[in-house]
C-alpha cells in the first residue's frame, strides 16, 4: 500500500510537469497530444478530489474510456498518416465508436455493478494498439527516421500493451475481491504511466527544437 501511494504521487507529479512543459514548449505538432494529457490531468484532479471528500467516483469511468479513446486517436490520425483503408481515420467514426464504448459501462453503473468489469476499455485499447502497430510497421519501410518520429509511438505501444494486460488482470481481481494484488497491479500501472509522461516531455522538447530549426532555415 505504501509503494502504491508513492507511485500515485510520483505519477501525478510527472503528469503535472509533463502538461506544464508541453504548454511551455507548445507547437502545432503536439497540440492534440497535449489535449490528451490535459484530459488525463483534469480527470486525475477530479477523481482525487472526489476521493478526498469520500464521494464515489466510479461513475466517471465511462468518461475516462471515451475521453482516452477520442483524444489519443485524434492525435494519432492527425500526426501519423497510415496508408491502410481498413483503419479508422475519420474523426466521425472515432466519435461514434467512443459513444458505443460507453454503453456497457453505463449499463453496469445503472444495474449497480462495477463498470471496470466492462470490456469497453479492452476493445478501445485494442483498436488504439492496431493503429499504433500500423504506424510502427510503416516506419520500417522509411529511411532516415528521426528520434522524434518514433519515440512516442513506441512508448504508446508499450504503454497500451501492458495497460491492456493489467486491465485484464484487474478485471479478474475485482471479481475475486483480492485487494492486495489489486493495489500491486495498480502500482505497476502507475510506474507505466510515469514512463509515458517522461517520454512525452522528451517528445515535447524535440518537437520544439525541430520547429525552431525549421523557422531558422526559413
Amino acid at each position: 500500500m505504501y509503494l502504491f501511494q508513492i507511485s500515485t504521487t510520483l505519477t501525478i507529479i510527472c503528469l503535472v510537469t509533463c502538461v506544464a512543459f508541453g504548454w511551455l514548449k507548445f507547437t502545432s505538432k503536439n497540440e492534440k497530444f497535449l489535449h490528451y494529457l490535459s484530459f488525463l490531468l483534469l480527470f486525475e484532479i477530479i477523481t482525487n478530489f472526489l476521493k478526498l471528500n469520500n464521494i464515489d467516483n466510479i461513475a466517471l469511468y465511462p468518461v475516462y474510456v471515451i475521453g482516452d479513446f477520442i483524444l489519443i486517436m485524434l492525435f494519432l490520425t492527425k500526426t501519423y498518416t497510415i496508408e491502410n483503408r481498413f483503419l479508422i481515420k475519420n474523426k466521425y467514426w472515432i466519435f461514434l465508436l467512443s459513444i458505443i464504448f460507453t454503453i456497457e459501462p453505463l449499463f453496469l453503473i445503472f444495474t449497480k455493478q462495477n463498470p471496470i468489469l466492462s470490456y469497453s476499455k479492452l476493445i478501445s485499447n485494442t483498436l488504439i494498439l492496431i493503429y499504433i502497430a500500423s504506424i510502427l510497421l510503416q516506419f520500417l519501410t522509411k529511411i532516415n527516421l528521426k528520434f522524434i518520429d518514433f519515440v512516442l509511438p513506441i512508448t504508446l505501444f508499450i504503454y497500451y500493451s501492458i495497460s491492456t494486460i493489467l486491465f485484464l488482470s484487474l478485471n479478474f481481481l475485482v471479481q475475486s475481491n483480492n485487494i492486495g494484488l489489486f493495489y500491486k497491479i495498480w502500482t505497476i500501472n502507475n510506474f507505466l504511466s510515469t514512463s509515458l509522461y517522461i517520454s512525452s516531455i522528451i517528445y515535447f522538447y524535440y518537437s520544439k527544437k525541430e520547429e525552431l530549426k525549421k523557422s531558422l532555415v526559413e
